[in-house]
Order: C-alpha cells, then sequence, then structure tokens
C-alpha cells in the first residue's frame, strides 16, 4: 500500500519559503537543487542548504500509513492559486513514464477539487548530513564565548537575508554564534519555535 503524505496549504508553504531561500542552483551540486523533507509518525522536518547557509522548519502532517521514516528531495515550486491542501505520495510509478519512479504530488482546494500536480523523479545521491552540522555548530555554540562579544563576524548579506527571510513573520530573532569562524545559528526568539537556520561566516583574518 502507497504511503499519502497530508500538508495543509500553510505548513506546505512555510516549507518551500523557509527552505527554498536556502537551496543551491550550484550545478555540481545537484543534490542542493532540492528541499528535503523527511517524514515520520505525523511530525516532518523539512531542510534547504548550499554552502553557506541551511535552513529547516518541522511540524505536523498526516500520514495515511505509520510507515518507518519516509525522505523525500523536493524542488521547490509555487502553489496553485486556491489550494487549501496539499498530497504527497512517495515512491511511485508516474503514469506512461514506463516504470520511472517518482514522487506525486497533489494540489487541492476546500471542496477537494485538484488545483494542479506535479511528479518529481527520484534522483540517486547523498544529501548533505545537516543534522551532523547543526549539532556540531550547537556544540560550538555551548562550548564557546558565553555572550562576551569578544570578536567580529562578517557574513555575506545574501545569505544572511536568505535565511531571515524564513522568519519574516518573527517577532525576533536569535542569534548564536560559537566562535567567528564558526557557522552561526538564527532562531525566533519566541513564537515560531518550530525553525532554525545555520549561516556560515566569511573568514576575514
Amino acid at each position: 500500500m502507497s504511503q499519502v503524505i497530508k500538508f495543509d496549504v500553510w505548513t506546505w508553504k512555510d516549507i518551500m519559503r523557509v527552505c527554498g531561500n536556502a537551496i543551491s542552483d550550484d550545478d555540481a551540486r545537484e543534490m542542493l537543487h532540492y528541499i528535503r523533507i523527511r517524514c515520520e509518525n505525523n511530525r516532518f522536518t523539512a531542510v534547504g542548504a548550499n554552502a553557506y547557509q541551511a535552513s529547516t522548519i518541522d511540524g505536523d502532517c498526516d500520514m495515511k500509513e505509520q510507515w518507518p521514516s519516509v525522505e523525500i528531495l523536493i524542488r521547490p515550486q509555487k502553489t496553485p492559486p486556491k489550494t487549501k491542501m496539499v498530497e504527497l505520495t512517495p515512491f511511485t510509478n508516474a503514469p506512461g513514464e514506463d516504470g520511472v519512479k517518482v514522487h506525486m504530488l497533489y494540489f487541492y482546494d476546500k471542496d477537494m477539487n485538484v488545483t494542479g500536480s506535479w511528479d518529481e523523479p527520484i534522483i540517486e545521491g547523498k544529501y548533505i548530513n545537516i543534522d551532523a552540522v547543526m549539532k556540531a555548530a550547537q556544540h560550538n555554540i555551548d562550548q564557546c564565548n558565553h555572550g562576551e562579544g569578544a570578536y567580529m563576524i562578517a557574513v555575506n548579506p545574501q545569505y544572511l537575508m536568505g535565511a531571515l527571510e524564513g522568519m519574516k513573520d518573527c517577532e525576533a530573532v536569535i542569534m548564536n554564534f560559537g566562535s567567528n569562524v564558526q557557522p552561526f545559528i538564527i532562531r525566533p526568539f519566541k513564537g515560531e519555535q518550530n525553525r532554525t537556520a545555520l549561516v556560515f561566516p566569511v573568514r576575514i583574518l
């Protein structure tokens, strides 16, 4: 039986906005052209990354079958107008595609009429281990600095703005620094606590 994962439209738009601003368009890094969505036990974690920043968001989804964790790579795409619900079916065979494995995505309005559909061919490759990068960044922040502000940090404004774009609806954000050469973490000060961004500084010494 196929797994079906459902998202309300506002959650889906948040995934596209928060993670889509962080993906790479570098031809040499094809895997970073995609948003990685991992779902398990009716929860999801999505991440977008390039060589200089990463943004994540997590939240609720509705999984028809309680499979072990499901991981999908999706290219960012605009949500069709009037969409109220998004349905993702991973690892299916697209009709007329000679058995080529794809992820199927359907958009529905409030009356469950289809507003659009999209099939994403499955690509082979290994996504960046963002979980390890985030853990290392948090360790550096916990072990260093202690709020003394004893150094300067330089950052490419494009990447910083991309990270902050995913949090522009937050009242304020907190930036946690471990050192002037380690990536720093950005998270909401209050309110939407389910998102985190990671930005790598530019070396100035």
